[in-house]
């Protein structure tokens, strides 16, 4: 599909709403506004995302998918955050608690605990992480 799995989560996040803003954009994914914001300008740049003021609030730029992205989103998989998400949501909550509480010592002990949270399978601007796949 030329799109990074974060890519296609954030242009099916935008397509599920009429439009969104980069804060409110960064609350759907659970991720970081910075982070979102990059995936964003990509989308943007290859004409799948348009940004546009908002009609409700002219300090307010509203996000949502072109009717390219549209077409692109018709014949595209689940991300794999939304199979995670899902997935999430399925597990009982006392089981969904134990593995919060077992993911937060993991990321204390890989010291990712002071960093922002960051989209699964996108490519970061430190270089450190490569892109996992592209859909």
């Amino acid at each position: 599909m030329g799109l990074s799995g974060a890519q296609l989560f954030v242009l099916k996040t935008l397509s599920a709403e009429r439009a969104l803003s980069l804060n409110e954009l960064a609350d759907r994914t659970r991720t970081h506004q910075s982070t979102v914001s990059v995936v964003v300008k990509r989308l943007v740049a290859g004409g799948l995302v348009r940004r546009a003021v908002s009609t409700v609030d002219a300090r307010r730029i509203a996000l949502s998918p072109t009717a390219a992205g549209r077409a692109r989103l018709e014949r595209a998989p689940l991300a794999a955050q939304e199979q995670l998400i899902d997935g999430l949501k399925r597990m009982p909550l006392g089981d969904r608690r134990t593995l919060g509480r077992c993911m937060r010592h993991l990321v204390e002990a890989m010291q990712l605990d002071a960093a922002p949270p960051v989209m699964f399978f996108e490519e970061h601007r430190t270089g450190s992480r490569k892109a996992a796949r592209n859909v």
